[in-house]
């Protein structure tokens, strides 16, 4: 059963992760100053929700309400709320915090902040956002090193290195460990004991300046690089043939882009096929997902027309005002959706995802999964088995909502929520890191209060198969061949053992 309002244990729950949800919520990456200025939000349209009779009505409602205050206080770098409870003259206090907002941020901006941390404690995937804010486009540009980090117990490990970029050049490999980083200004920040976004904005800054790394590899040697910051292009898809060996190609996949994800990989496909490429790796990792739509139409293109993919279920959207959403169907009820494709590839294909593959991609790779259309290789997945619907609000156009309307279901009526989706071939990041030296953020850890697990997770049912795969791997030593023979980009282990995965599934298909 869903967990309604009244639930004292989710109360419970909800108070003791405020802490949690404030530093890691969604509103903290909300649109900017400029776009919010576009919007009609004010105090007395925020009264709908931010009221002192709506926050002292229930328990639930006042700590929804606190978590809103904790959120406009942290926006503005103010000590946060300390009371919490019944009969709290909610109005006031964040009046007061509004009499203190700075030049750059608009009043838009102060409420939109509170009303998002209030409605995550209703529902843990809705947000509200300008109508004009700028979607992300197929290309981002930056100034920096071209380099992604994990945040583990010891530090903070290498992740992901793009290809041509000065990390590249410069030699970082996957799983350096990074201890201290000191800038142009020879000003050294020593990385324990802070946030991956405050780390991830020490990479950036002004082109041709350069950054030191102070490195633990894994080998157990200590190093320092130098690597340049230059202008990026970081393109939502990317796909080649290997130089060394084009029986192999990749595509590289980093968001579901509504319209052109699925006519990405469709092309991709074209091209490196004409190329020769028989075998194919596509790499979900980190890619957050996306549209629904997009997902079965990728799926489509390896399974064939009118296969069902996956089936979802309309839930009730707990929010505080039944005005803020669509009306959805409140009755749940499975139906399948089906994706299609004219011409369904019967490809040898690997899947790479991590703990940041989400949504969309765990949908691609969880029903490949099933219908033995791919092997999934490296970590599990982040668990969000959740829809949201998305509208303009009735009678303010300058707002968009999202909120949960829906859960999806695999083929064999299983859940990923909260449990994400299980690698046929788990792999650490790197070789010498375990899965507990990473702290993994994956749904219950960011959102706390989203829906439970309806399943406990489960395995790729080509045991035997897999067991023969693994000792194929391991006689031929075909991990390290593949790191040396494609030339993999600076020691990406689980990009190597996917290709190896491939090989061997091919020869043991063959053996009579």
């Amino acid at each position: 059963m869903l967990k309604t309002m009244g639930d004292d244990r989710f109360l419970r729950l909800l108070w003791m992760v405020l802490a949690v949800l404030i530093s890691r919520a969604g509103w903290c990456m909300l649109p900017g100053a400029e776009a919010w200025k576009t919007t009609d939000l004010d105090s007395a349209f925020s009264k709908t929700f931010i009221s002192n009779e709506k926050c002292n009505s229930s328990e639930f409602y006042g700590l929804a309400c606190h978590q809103a205050l904790q959120a406009t206080a942290k926006l503005l770098h103010l000590p946060p709320p300390t009371d919490a409870g019944e009969s709290v003259d909610f109005e006031r206090k964040f009046q007061q915090q509004a009499e203190t907002l700075p030049p750059d941020i608009p009043a838009q901006m102060f409420w939109g902040v509170g009303l998002n941390a209030l409605l995550m404690a209703f529902d843990a995937h809705a947000y509200l956002r300008p109508a004009l804010d700028p979607v992300v486009g197929d290309i981002r540009e930056y100034v920096g090193i071209g380099a992604t980090m994990v945040m583990g117990r010891r530090g903070f490990f290498v992740s992901e290195i793009f290809p041509g970029s000065p990390a590249a050049a410069s030699g970082l490999s996957y799983g350096d460990l990074i201890t201290t980083i000191t800038r142009d200004d020879h000003t050294t920040q020593i990385l324990a004991g802070h946030s991956q976004d405050e780390v991830s904005e020490w990479f950036h800054g002004p082109r041709g300046t350069r950054l030191t790394l102070s490195l633990n590899r894994l080998d157990g040697s200590t190093t320092e690089l130098k690597i340049p910051r230059q202008p990026l292009k970081i393109s939502s898809l990317d796909f080649f043939a290997f130089p060394r060996d084009p029986d192999f190609g990749y595509i590289r996949l980093r968001q579901f882009i509504g319209g052109q994800a699925c006519g990405g990989v469709r092309m991709a496909l074209d091209i490196l096929q004409r190329a020769g490429v028989r075998f194919f790796i596509l790499d979900l990792r980190g890619n957050p997902g996306g549209t629904k739509q997009e997902a079965l139409c990728i799926n489509g293109l390896f399974l064939g027309p009118r296969r069902e993919q996956i089936a979802s279920v309309t839930i009730p959207v707990v929010i505080p005002n039944a005005a803020l959403v669509h009306v959805f169907d409140s009755t749940p009820g499975l139906r399948w959706q089906r994706g299609y494709a004219l011409n369904p590839e019967t490809l040898p294909l690997v899947v790479l995802m991590d703990e940041h593959s989400a949504s969309s991609s765990e949908i691609v790779a969880g029903v490949l999964q099933y219908f033995h259309s791919a092997w999934v290789v490296g970590r599990t997945s982040f668990g969000k088995g959740t829809e949201q619907t998305t509208d303009a609000m009735e009678g303010h156009n300058s707002l968009i909502l999202s909120a949960t309307s829906a859960l999806f279901f695999f083929p064999n009526l299983k859940s990923n929520q909260r449990v994400g989706i299980t690698p046929s071939f788990p792999l650490p990041l790197a070789r010498g890191i375990a899965d507990a030296d990473l702290i993994m953020d994956r749904e219950p850890q960011v959102h706390p209060n989203s829906l439970p697990a309806f399943n406990e997770p489960w395995e790729d049912d080509r045991q035997e198969e897999i067991a023969k795969i693994r000792a194929c791997i391991e006689r031929d030593k075909l991990e390290e061949y593949f790191l040396k023979r494609l030339d993999i980009a600076n020691g990406d282990l689980p990009w190597a053992y996917g290709a190896a995965v491939l090989k061997c599934a091919e020869a043991i298909e063959k053996t009579p």
